[in-house]
């Protein structure tokens, strides 16, 4: 479990064994809002008749969890770091890995090893 669990993007080994020593079973819950409103991800709400407001978030359940999933959300704040960097026109932007067969690599050379 740890090791398919480190397959996504933004979790390690260390948060892959505290969401799998946490939850346990992952086919306990039917659907991905279920195991939002375990972990506490969800919005609180407060509503009477036709009024309906959302506030923050609930914050029940284990907080480990929580945390955990709070600092993976944090790594899709910026895009991946692999592939080929293009060096003509565009230094910051990234191309694939390797290039399809018979085409020209259009400038793109490969990272330098740290």
């Amino acid at each position: 479990m740890v090791r398919r669990l480190g397959c996504y993007r933004g979790i390690a080994e260390l948060t892959a064994l505290t969401l799998a020593a946490e939850v346990a079973d992952f086919r306990r819950f039917a659907s991905a809002p279920a195991f939002m409103g375990f972990t506490g991800l969800t919005p609180s709400e407060y509503s009477s008749g036709v009024r309906t407001r959302r506030g923050a978030i609930t914050k029940a359940g284990p907080q480990l969890v929580r945390g955990a999933l709070v600092e993976v959300a944090w790594s899709y704040r910026h895009g991946p770091r692999s592939g080929l960097r293009c060096g003509a026109g565009r230094p910051g932007a990234l191309r694939r890995r390797w290039p399809a067969r018979g085409r020209r690599s259009s400038g793109c050379t490969p990272p330098t090893p740290s």
